[in-house]
């Protein structure tokens, strides 16, 4: 719960501690009432926070706003390319108990484990496409760059 403070602005060091714990409820989209009960930060001041950090998503030529975009771009193809290899991975060891299954004869449980390995590689050729579309998507500040150089062209 908050500290009963004294009337007038908070420090810089209560203002950092409000909004380390304001920040994961908005984070999650919860409401500024709920957060002020979960909190017992005045409603007021949860609002406050809320309207700053949701002014700051929506200012797209801000600096943070591009960083943030990088960031969450390489986390994603990051993110993608470790399910990437884990198929991979799932489709080598698949293959060679199909291998093996070739060997024994066993056609019931062959088909089965060739099903999967096809629905691997279908989960594979996906997320490729998906990591591709990513990778070849342009970020905010290039699409603003090439909107102000084909305005300058004009």
């Amino acid at each position: 719960m908050k500290e009963k403070n004294e009337k007038g602005r908070p420090s810089f060091v209560q203002q950092a501690k409000i909004e380390s714990d304001l920040r994961p409820y908005f984070e999650k989209g919860y409401s500024a009432t709920l957060t002020s009960k979960k909190t017992g930060h005045d409603k007021k001041t949860v609002l406050k926070y809320f309207k700053k950090w949701t002014k700051e998503i929506f200012e797209p030529e801000s600096e943070e706003f591009l960083q943030r975009c990088k960031e969450q771009k390489e986390r994603s193809l990051l993110a993608l390319d470790e399910h990437i290899y884990s198929i991979e991975e799932d489709a080598n060891d698949v293959g060679k108990i199909i291998n093996d299954l070739k060997k024994s004869g066993n056609i019931l449980l062959l088909e089965k484990f060739l099903k999967l390995k096809l629905n691997l590689k279908k989960e594979f050729v996906k997320l490729s496409l998906s990591k591709l579309q990513i990778v070849n998507s342009p970020t905010f500040d290039s699409l603003v760059n090439l909107d102000k150089n084909d305005g300058d062209s004009s």
